[in-house]
């Protein structure tokens, strides 16, 4: 930890990226009973990672590293709600131009004083989100699986579709699924752990246009014909990909895809009725 915390953020820093792997394999082995002492330094080592993540703008090996950590940390309760009730100390997030994505749904859109309150007041969730817009899909893919298990608190959820997070995730999926079904398979079990409600009141969390697109883009890829004629079209389009890739991609699609496209298209549509 100390490590973490002395290093400069500059390119290579190899010591610093061990720090983030050796930090990853130890927290993936961390059980689900947390102890109290156990809760702190998992606590500690979140601290100092928040610490650090704001000095990572444009090294994106040492935002990897970070973020794969929090994909371990956040599986835990305890560490969420420390995360949500900190962040806003730790880190300072704002508003930016750039980010056209919030949805409007509320007054505090065309107030930036307000929206930038808000966005502070959730700013490893913001981070988080905008993350999501990262060039790299490794960066996309362990983004995923942090917001996967934020998602898993109610309380995560409405923030996620104001900050944006939601129209994201309907791009990413319309980006990634044809050719890389794990990163649209993340993007499905995020989207089922947010509209995952015991009053059936999913059609209240999306906007009408966004759930006829997602409605529109989880039909046509779960169409085995199509999927079938766009593994053929990507294998006669490649230079390396062999015959057996087929096998591998139609194994993937239906494995890490299509039960969680399926189960999402039957609970929206249920609740659009």
């Amino acid at each position: 930890m100390d490590a973490t915390d002395n290093q400069s953020i500059g390119e290579p820093n190899e010591l610093l990226l061990n720090c983030f792997a050796c930090l990853n394999n130890l927290t993936y082995y961390i059980k689900q009973e947390l102890t109290d002492q156990s809760v702190t330094k998992q606590c500690e080592i979140a601290e100092s990672l928040l610490r650090v993540i704001m000095k990572t703008s444009g090294f994106q090996d040492e935002f990897l590293g970070i973020i794969r950590v929090f994909g371990n940390l956040t599986r835990h309760t305890a560490i969420r709600q420390w995360l949500t009730n900190n962040s806003s100390r730790l880190l300072q997030v704002k508003y930016s131009s750039l980010f056209n994505g919030i949805s409007p749904i509320s007054s505090i859109n065309s107030n930036i004083t307000e929206l930038n309150n808000l966005i502070q007041q959730n700013a490893f969730l913001y981070l988080v989100i905008q993350a999501l817009d990262s060039p790299r899909p490794d960066i996309v893919y362990s983004t995923l699986g942090v917001l996967i298990n934020l998602m898993t608190d109610l309380d995560q959820r409405p923030m996620l579709r104001i900050m944006g997070g939601l129209s994201k995730l309907i791009e990413i999926l319309r980006d990634f699924a044809g050719h890389d079904w794990e990163l649209a398979g993340l993007t499905c079990k995020t989207l089922w752990n947010y509209t995952e409600v015991v009053d059936n009141s999913q059609g209240e969390m999306f906007d009408q246009e966004l759930m006829n697109e997602l409605l529109s883009l989880l039909t046509k890829f779960t169409d085995a014909e199509l999927i079938e004629q766009i593994h053929k079209s990507l294998l006669s389009n490649s230079l390396v990909a062999e015959s057996d890739c087929l096998l591998l991609w139609e194994s993937t699609w239906s494995n890490e895809f299509l039960p969680f496209a399926n189960e999402l298209i039957y609970r929206l549509s249920n609740a659009s009725q």
